[in-house]
């Protein structure tokens, strides 16, 4: 079983319809799970394309640092134009 490609810092989302559960986001892959469970209406939004290509990227490349920032960075953007981001991500 391959490891899961966790991020430096997690993210806490009330990711989409769910703004009364707060998730915390850890892995690569919880944050792909998250995307694909928006509406595809949302997801032809100019900021939700790119989050979804950054974070295939980060799992093409594992042990590279970069992708996995870069997606890091994305995420929390488009999270925090949604209004979804919430500080207290754990270091």
């Amino acid at each position: 079983m391959e490891r899961e490609l966790r991020f430096a810092h997690a993210v806490r989302s009330s990711f989409g319809a769910r703004s009364d559960v707060l998730l915390l986001i850890q892995t690569v892959e919880e944050a792909i799970d998250c995307v694909q469970e928006l509406p595809p209406v949302m997801l032809g939004l100019q900021r939700w394309g790119p989050v979804s290509r950054a974070l295939w990227n980060a799992l093409d490349f594992p042990d590279d640092a970069g992708p996995l920032d870069a997606a890091y960075k994305c995420l929390c953007a488009a999270l925090e134009a949604e209004g979804w981001l919430h500080e207290g991500g754990i270091p």
